[in-house]
């Protein structure tokens, strides 16, 4: 058996070995940013006409040879991740073995954790967990029974199909009503439509205001352009490297622009104001997601125009389809800036960052 792997080896190890597995059997796959700690990979899926990004996170396992391990513990799986995704899987991956085992879904891992209450001595109840409290789940060398539920076989692609088709029936529950249009015609010569109000210091008067129109690739620079002239003073104290915000600002436009309802005549707005800007684009939240269930920016994404996005992301201008709002949390909070803030009202979704620190 070889030495074992340093941690991030062995991490790095677990992802490569679950992406192969997903990917000899057919699945999408994205691999998420490399500032993000609570997704591994992500799953595109599609449910009639949503399309659906399901997170995976892996963790690997190793046990030393020399020692009489019977079982050991997984680590940085959060309580939070669970409660904001109720749709995360967990793959865990043993180097020494090359063997993967994959729980599907929130509910099956605080399921696996409650079942190993009975020899773990350490264990907590669930609900007395902190938000940011590990679930210490732990991988049995030897239990059957576990081994037979969820370890990945070595013919792995029905076992796989079996799990993500339990998972998409949960989701088909929550499904989106069937008025919303979800349009899969959109494309990056599509027309499109933004609006810039740049406001006085009181955040109440419309000082200068532009409407731009433009097939989708040409509005996303134009409308940079314009924003950069305004924005760009009021970060620069903030952000050493002008590039960064620059992205910052980038990442919400797009964002707006692919998740913006093309069914209705509304522009994509945005306002900037003397300590922040918003975002603004016609359409809600798709359910499942929802302002009030710790889903958005959580890695769990319905996507209203995905052909869209993947163009946008094969030019460059997406990062990760379905991950805008996650990678706009985490810049916000490596900047040491405020959080955003998400509002929607009956026929459109906002977000709104601050310039200022935390």
């Amino acid at each position: 058996m070889p030495n074992k792997l340093r941690n991030t080896r062995s991490g790095t190890a677990g992802e490569m070995n679950v992406i192969a597995v997903l990917s000899r059997c057919g699945f999408n796959i994205d691999k998420p940013l490399q500032i993000d700690d609570e997704i591994d990979v992500n799953i595109r899926v599609k449910i009639g006409k949503l399309n659906i990004t399901i997170p995976i996170q892996v963790k690997s396992v190793q046990f030393p040879d020399k020692r009489n391990i019977k079982h050991n513990f997984i680590q940085g799986l959060k309580k939070k991740y669970l409660e904001r995704q109720p749709y995360l899987c967990l793959a865990i991956y043993r180097p020494e073995t090359n063997e993967i085992w994959f729980i599907n879904g929130s509910k099956k891992i605080q399921e696996v954790y409650h079942s190993q209450e009975s020899w773990n001595a350490k264990h907590r109840p669930y609900n007395n967990l902190s938000w940011d409290a590990d679930i210490r789940i732990a991988l049995p060398c030897k239990d059957i029974l576990f081994n037979q539920k969820w370890k990945i076989p070595a013919d792995p692609c029905n076992y796989l199909n079996s799990r993500f088709q339990e998972l998409k029936s949960e989701i088909e529950k929550n499904i989106v009503p069937s008025d919303e249009i979800i349009s899969s015609i959109t494309t990056i010569e599509s027309k499109c439509a933004v609006v810039v109000e740049v406001l006085d210091i009181s955040g109440q008067v419309v000082r200068k205001k532009y409407r731009l129109e433009d097939t989708i690739e040409e509005l996303i620079s134009s409308a940079i352009s314009i924003l950069e002239e305004f924005i760009i003073p009021n970060f620069s104290p903030l952000i050493h490297q002008e590039r960064i915000s620059i992205m910052l600002l980038r990442e919400l436009l797009v964002n707006a622009i692919v998740h913006r309802a093309y069914d209705r005549a509304n522009d994509v707005v945005i306002k900037v104001m003397p300590t922040s800007i918003q975002v603004k684009n016609p359409g809600r939240l798709l359910p499942p997601v929802s302002l009030s269930n710790n889903q958005i920016s959580g890695g769990y994404v319905v996507i209203r125009n995905e052909k869209l996005a993947l163009q946008l992301r094969q030019k460059g201008l997406v990062e990760l389809v379905g991950s805008g709002l996650l990678w706009v949390k985490k810049m916000l909070k490596h900047q040491n800036l405020s959080p955003a803030i998400f509002t929607q009202d009956a026929t459109s979704f906002s977000v709104t960052i601050s310039y200022e620190n935390v």
